[in-house]
């Protein structure tokens, strides 16, 4: 059965879904900052990259809050001019273009960390990701101009569920092939590095399904009931999902490198005394060898090479040191009491 537009299912969510998203962009804020405050030396892109994924949630946050003031003032009580207005066309455009910086950045990603041939997967991920982009300005350009949500849903119907395909493809198969990746890197790995890729694997998995699985959620709910606001207020959280998982993903890499870093001594002493009976000291043959008491730290060192873009670390394994037993040595009355 496919619900009738009411307030409840109109205005009234779209205002929920505008209050989360605002409180979402509070967090890429909070994120940003730490960002900027943690990351002093990374390369001017990511710095860019982030900054303007800040300006643009800024962009669509206002255009959100822009529909919310139109709903509940201007249209008051007034479901017969349900309409899409001009705040929520800037917002698909900034939502498409946060959703095209974020996927390339994952795409570049698994271009940088594939081996060949699977590594096209990252150029062929970004050509979908700019086919979506143009769909979604002309979506945008679609609202601008449309009055009734209604009829805005039912003429581009077949474009909205399109677009949300792409997208929900993209980010499952940018996952599902790092995380084949990682795994298939994490057998031939020392155990301190296999839990270097157990993390790299949950964070793929956090930044791909999550927007995936909102975007198929989004779909499903625009199929059942495409003439209520339950799927817009969805897409109203998509783009601020996108950004926060970017971020977060730059901020981890200090948390990696922290549990990277790691050294296991090991200390080894052996004495070869001869003790007389009845006495309370030793004293060993002048003609035993003796053996000097040795420390031999093991060191685990994982270099990680961070590309700039990615984020997401390259491991080179080095083995441990081998053990060379100490040349014994003649000496004469060494006493050890």
């Amino acid at each position: 059965m496919n619900p009738g537009p009411t307030i409840s299912n109109t205005f009234g969510v779209t205002t929920i879904a505008t209050f989360i998203a605002i409180c979402l962009f509070g967090v890429v804020l909070a994120q940003a900052y730490q960002y900027f405050e943690t990351f002093h030396d990374d390369r001017r892109v990511l710095k860019l990259l982030v900054a303007t994924i800040c300006l643009l949630e800024l962009g669509h946050s206002i255009g959100l809050v822009y529909d919310v003031y139109i709903l509940n003032i201007v249209l008051h009580q007034q479901t017969t001019r349900i309409i899409t207005f001009k705040g929520g066309a800037i917002a698909t455009a900034f939502g498409g273009l946060i959703t095209l910086l974020v996927q390339t950045f994952f795409a570049i990603r698994a271009f940088r960390m594939l081996p060949n041939p699977w590594r096209l997967i990252g150029p062929f991920c970004i050509f979908l990701s700019g086919a979506r982009f143009i769909g979604s300005i002309y979506l945008a350009y679609k609202a601008f101009i449309s009055y009734s949500l209604t009829r805005y849903g039912r003429e581009n119907k077949w474009l909205v569920a399109a677009l949300l395909t792409v997208g929900a493809a993209i980010d499952l198969i940018i996952a599902t092939s790092m995380i084949y990746f990682l795994s298939r890197q994490r057998g031939h790995l020392l155990n301190r590095s296999t839990r270097v890729i157990d993390r790299l694997i949950i964070w793929t998995v956090r930044s791909g399904l999550m927007t995936s699985l909102t975007a198929l959620t989004m779909l499903i709910v625009f199929r059942i009931a495409p003439r209520t606001s339950y799927w817009s207020a969805i897409y109203i959280c998509l783009g601020k999902l996108y950004s926060n998982t970017i971020i977060s993903t730059l901020n981890g890499r200090q948390q990696l490198r922290n549990s990277i870093s790691s050294t296991t001594a090991i200390d080894l002493s052996t004495k070869f005394t001869s003790r007389r009976p009845n006495s309370g000291w030793s004293r060993r043959s002048p003609t035993s060898p003796v053996f000097k008491p040795i420390a031999i730290e093991m060191n685990t060192t994982t270099d990680v090479v961070f590309d700039g873009v990615s984020g997401t670390p390259s491991i080179t394994k080095y083995p441990p040191p081998s053990y060379q037993p100490p040349t014994p040595t003649s000496a004469k009355n060494n006493f050890s009491v």
